[in-house]
């Protein structure tokens, strides 16, 4: 299996663990606290290796007790033949109903959502990632995203936990900007300054919190907004009566274009769902 084949079916598999459609190996690793210079040289010099340590963590420590919930990930997001198989072909291939694996979908990504489970898929990819850094004379993270926010002092003793804060953001001609983090629970209130050296962390460390609280966010990016103008269904979790619009409109032979229309989701991820779910057998809808 080529290393471009195997990427995208870890990524595409972690966008349906992290729920969210532009998860990729890269954004684990930022994640796992690594700046952008180190996910760089990780991508350019170790990906395949990278690659097939987070299918082993993925099956051996996610799924440790639960083999044939990795297998049909794996059959289901092309980490195995290189190409996703449909939900009947991967009934073909594990002697079950298209029903039955779609039900056995749901429970291994559920086992997967855990929060110990995450957490041990994460750990164990910033362990191995910062190994290979080591090797090159790079230290790993010392701290995971939840543990702390930095200040912009490097010393150990300026990191501090924010346990409640305001904040405000500042830019000027000479400045980039920077978000300044004014904690509430200290009096003279020092400032803790994150600037766009660490601004990826901090976005990263952010989203961590705020999927371990429940919060639900309408977008990652500052573009999404645009595109949800246009649709309002877009970056949304897939519902399972917007599933069963999807086989009806395939059924009665409408478009890519018109079925995006009706869900108002984006063309794409319409066309990655009529893949998912095994539709495409029954329509020759065209983008």
């Amino acid at each position: 299996m080529n290393l471009n084949a195997k990427v995208t079916a870890l990524n595409s598999i972690l966008s349906d663990i992290y729920e969210t459609e532009d998860a990729r190996v890269s954004q684990l690793l930022a994640r796992a606290g690594f700046d952008a210079r180190d996910i760089q040289t990780l991508r350019s010099r170790h990906m395949a290796k990278l690659a097939d340590k987070l299918r082993e963590i993925v099956k051996k420590q996610v799924f440790k007790d639960h083999q044939l919930l990795f297998q049909l990930l794996s059959f289901r997001h092309g980490l195995e033949e290189e190409r996703p198989l449909s939900l009947r072909n991967t009934g073909a291939r594990m002697r079950l109903s298209g029903e039955r694996v779609r039900q056995l979908e749901e429970k291994a990504l559920s086992h997967c959502r855990k929060n110990e489970r995450i957490q041990i898929l994460e750990s164990a990819l910033k362990e191995y990632a910062g190994g290979l850094l080591a090797s090159q004379g790079k230290e790993s993270p010392r701290q995971t995203p939840e543990d702390t926010v930095h200040s912009n002092n490097n010393s150990a003793s300026s990191q501090k936990s924010v346990k409640a804060c305001e904040f405000e953001i500042r830019s000027d001609e000479n400045s980039a900007g920077s978000i300044i983090l004014k904690p509430l629970n200290r009096k003279g209130r020092p400032e803790i300054v994150v600037t766009e050296s660490n601004a990826q962390w901090f976005r990263d460390a952010f989203d961590h919190a705020a999927k371990s609280l429940g919060w639900k966010f309408a977008s990652n990016n500052a573009n999404i907004s645009e595109i949800k103008k246009k649709y309002a269904r877009a970056y949304e979790k897939w519902e399972r009566e917007e599933d069963r619009k999807l086989a009806k409109a395939v059924a009665d032979g409408l478009v890519i274009d018109e079925i995006s229309t009706i869900l108002e989701r984006q063309p794409s991820a319409v066309k990655s769902r009529i893949e998912k779910l095994g539709l495409g057998d029954r329509q020759n809808a065209q983008s």
